[in-house]
């Protein structure tokens, strides 16, 4: 994957191709890792309220 278009690609393949029924995204630290998902992925997946993005990874 390598970068969060790619990551976002690759949960868009798993959604077309009906593999599961969804993913977990866990970032292994806050810091960089979480503003990536915060601002890119969860947006470019459909994810609009950052509150509710940030809860969800953070938990």
């Amino acid at each position: 994957v390598g970068t969060a278009t790619g990551l976002v690609g690759l949960i868009a393949d798993i959604r077309a191709a009906e593999v599961a029924d969804g993913v977990t995204l866990r970032p292994l630290e806050q810091g960089p890792t979480l503003d990536l998902l915060v601002t890119e992925v969860a947006p470019a997946l459909g994810m609009r309220d950052e509150r509710e993005v940030v809860a969800a990874f953070v938990e």
